[in-house]
């Protein structure tokens, strides 16, 4: 371990740190990919009302570049990198592309939409054309709409995926699937109980534009005629008056195994809402959401940490984890970092794989019931007030400050960091952690709080900020054109070939496939019976 501030005395290492010291390259052995969302706008900062752009391909069969929500919120997505500075390349080369294919259109750089001028009428549906599966997934975008108003599916976050090769888990005895399923899991619990630091090191939504609130919230401070902020938040975004919903909330869903997780999720996705009752399945004939239940499907739980698999157009997500257990987890609470033009950057990457190979290796005790409580009220305390001086958040039911909690969990993801450098050369990693034990001992370094005095200092508003930095960022991204552009410029010619052979392919109604895709999951749930092809 190396001489620093991040702690005096060595702390006990666990068996797993242990094994983890007798892997050559452990860095290179981290599989990660991200997943960043971006509103197109014009030049003025209004969301596009325009299709997407046909030079970026289809937004169904794109690997790379997709719609999330809205047919303006681009969703750009790397493939899996053994390196994070191979994941800073592709990420860059990809936004690179959709920069320079936009006509008069640039990324709004923030993870908070400005919509002013907009009804929720305004805002337009993602398209992902007449197939099946294309219908399916406009059709849960109008769900989403319904329940919880276009203004709020337009917020826009990145999303670290992670997971370890097979030698790792295999020297970690952890190669079969049923270990492999729990040491992820154990991964997970560990992530919701340290999140926390997560939003307070990264959270950049300590502000919001007054029409994306959707009622009086105390606390909220107005900053000018069109941002509200709160003066020690972090992330507006992941708190409750941001991307949440107050039905899911009433949702129990078990980390303690990926049975657990999934007959819990199951129960969502089958388990009627009377405020979704009275929406209806269908209006003037015309479908508008998939089912009137918690969930229309799995896809719609918003939880900070998710399990995940890869999986096909003819089934659904819970099938796939159930077949064939947790290939990758996904982190995603985590806002745009305003700095980077491609909402991220390497060192956060560096203190992300450390965090979660800590996560990994930390012991991981099973939640009790009410022990959730507990977690997610840490959560959201910092994501409202993370900066507040000796602000105390809770560690088994006592008060600690945040400061000397992090403190403890940043000189054990610190001695992870050591590891991850060996062999390099480089202090690569654990410099990203003795950066951001920086913002613990000092919150104004943190991206919220400089945030916050750029809007004060420089008497501006939210919308007006992020306008400006967006210009900046697609100047960058613009300046020239990556070796990878024909790459991506043939994988989108080759997307549009295969979303036109999905829509000749259609070979049942919608109405049966919607049946046939929920008939293949109660199968597997109720009776394990095989799934059968269409």
């Amino acid at each position: 371990m190396k001489n620093s501030n991040i702690h005096n005395t060595p702390w006990l290492i666990s068996n797993n740190l242990n094994q983890l010291e007798g892997i050559e390259n452990l860095s290179s052995k981290i599989l990660r990919g991200i997943e960043r969302e971006a509103l197109r706008v014009n030049y003025s900062g209004n969301i596009s009302n325009l299709p997407h752009p046909y030079e970026l391909g289809s937004s169904l069969t794109n690997t790379n570049i997709t719609t999330d929500y809205s047919e303006a919120l681009l969703e750009i997505i790397t493939g899996t990198n053994n390196s994070v500075e191979s994941l800073i390349k592709e990420l860059s080369s990809i936004h690179n592309f959709v920069c320079n294919s936009l006509n008069n259109e640039l990324l709004w750089h923030n993870s908070i939409p400005e919509l002013s001028s907009k009804e929720d009428d305004d805002i337009p549906i993602a398209w992902f054309g007449k197939s099946n599966i294309g219908m399916y997934k406009y059709i849960y975008r109008k769900g989403l709409a319904k329940r919880y108003g276009k203004k709020m599916q337009c917020i826009a976050g990145l999303h670290y995926n992670f997971s370890l090769n097979n030698e790792i888990l295999e020297q970690l005895q952890h190669k079969d699937k049923n270990q492999k399923n729990l040491y992820y899991f154990k991964l997970m619990r560990n992530f919701i109980r340290y999140s926390w630091l997560i939003v307070y090191l990264f959270g950049s939504t300590p502000a919001m534009p007054k029409d994306l609130m959707r009622k009086d919230i105390n606390g909220l401070i107005n900053m000018d005629d069109k941002t509200v902020y709160m003066p020690y938040a972090t992330s507006l975004r992941v708190s409750k008056i941001g991307y949440y919903s107050k039905v899911q909330s009433t949702l129990n869903v078990s980390y303690n195994c990926l049975e657990e997780f999934l007959s819990n999720l199951y129960e969502a996705i089958n388990k009627p809402w009377p405020e979704y009752q009275d929406i209806g399945t269908h209006e003037k004939g015309e479908w508008i959401q998939l089912n009137t239940n918690v969930l229309q499907i799995e896809n719609e739980y918003y939880s900070m940490i998710r399990p995940k698999c890869s999986i096909n157009n003819n089934d659904r997500l819970i099938n796939n984890l159930k077949h064939n257990g947790v290939n990758y987890i996904e982190v995603r609470c985590l806002d745009i970092d305003l700095d980077s033009a491609i909402g991220i950057n390497a060192e956060t990457c560096r203190f992300l794989d450390s965090f979660l190979l800590f996560c990994a290796t930390e012991d991981s005790p099973l939640f009790l019931k009410n022990e959730y409580e507990e977690h997610y009220e840490n959560f959201f305390n910092v994501a409202y007030k993370g900066r507040e001086p000796n602000l105390s958040i809770k560690k088994t039911g006592l008060n600690i400050t945040l400061k000397q909690w992090a403190t403890e969990l940043i000189a054990k993801i610190g001695d992870i960091a050591s590891i991850l450098d060996r062999g390099t050369h480089e202090n690569l990693h654990y410099d990203s952690v003795l950066n951001q034990l920086k913002k613990v001992n000092n919150q104004d370094l943190t991206p919220s709080a400089k945030i916050i005095r750029n809007l004060k200092d420089r008497k501006i508003s939210l919308a007006e900020y992020s306008l400006e930095i967006s210009k900046q960022h697609s100047f960058i991204l613009k300046k020239e054109t990556d070796s990878n552009h024909n790459y991506y410029k043939k994988n989108a010619i080759k997307s549009h070939d295969e979303c036109y052979a999905l829509e000749e392919k259609n070979e049942m109604s919608f109405n049966e496939y919607v049946n046939y895709l929920q008939d293949n999951v109660d199968k597997q749930f109720n009776n394990n019976s095989n799934i059968i092809e269409p």
